[in-house]
C-alpha cells in the first residue's frame, strides 16, 4: 500500500476515526468541484466523528496549468489556519484561480496577505505538492478526483451512495 503523507495535514474529523477518507484533488477539475459541493459535506454530516476527511493535492498540470499554483496557495492558506475555507473557495469558482485571484481569495478570507504573497511567490509549498503528487502516483491514481478510504481505492466523482456503501462496510469491519 502506498504511504500517504497525512501527518500534520488539515483534517475534518478526529484522528482516531475508524474511517479515513483521503481525497486527491485538482482545483481545475470539474468533477473534484462537484464532489466538494455535492458529496463531501453530506458524508461528513452523516458519519460525524466516525469519519476523518483529508485532502491531498494531485494537480494535473498537463491539462490544468493553473492547478499546481492553486494547490500551493491552499497550503499557504493552511499556514494561517484557513485551509478548508480556501479549498472550498477554489472549488466554488474554478474560473478564478489565476495568480491575481489567488491573492484576492486570501484577502477575502482575511489572511495576512503579505505572508500569503511571500509564501506563494517563494514556491515554498511546491515540494509538498510534489510529495502529494508522488503519493497519488504510488497509490495508482490516474486522474482526479481519486480517493483512498482506509486503503481502498475509488476513482472518479461517485455518488454519495457509493461512498456510503464502502464506508458502511468499513465501519462494520471496525465494529463501529
Amino acid at each position: 500500500m502506498a504511504r500517504l503523507p497525512l501527518e500534520g495535514r488539515p483534517a475534518l474529523g478526529p484522528a482516531d476515526a475508524p474511517v479515513t477518507l483521503v481525497e486527491f484533488t485538482d482545483y481545475q477539475c470539474l468533477f473534484c468541484a462537484r464532489h466538494n459541493a455535492m458529496t463531501a459535506g453530506k458524508l461528513r454530516e452523516h458519519y460525524g466523528d466516525r469519519l476523518r476527511f483529508v485532502v491531498l493535492h494531485f494537480p494535473l498540470a498537463s491539462i490544468h496549468p493553473q492547478a499546481p499554483k492553486a494547490a500551493e496557495a491552499a497550503e499557504c492558506a493552511a499556514d494561517q489556519g484557513k485551509f478548508w475555507e480556501y479549498h472550498n473557495t477554489l472549488h466554488a469558482d474554478q474560473s478564478a484561480i489565476g495568480p491575481p485571484s489567488l491573492l484576492a481569495h486570501a484577502e477575502a478570507l482575511e489572511l495576512d496577505t503579505d505572508l500569503f504573497g511571500e509564501c506563494l511567490e517563494s514556491g515554498s509549498k511546491r515540494s509538498l505538492v510534489q510529495e502529494h503528487i508522488q503519493a497519488a502516483v504510488d497509490a495508482g491514481a490516474k486522474g482526479t478526483p481519486f480517493f483512498m478510504i482506509n486503503g481502498s481505492k475509488l476513482s472518479g466523482a461517485r455518488s454519495e451512495m457509493i461512498f456510503r456503501r464502502l464506508i458502511d462496510q468499513l465501519l462494520r469491519r471496525a465494529g463501529s
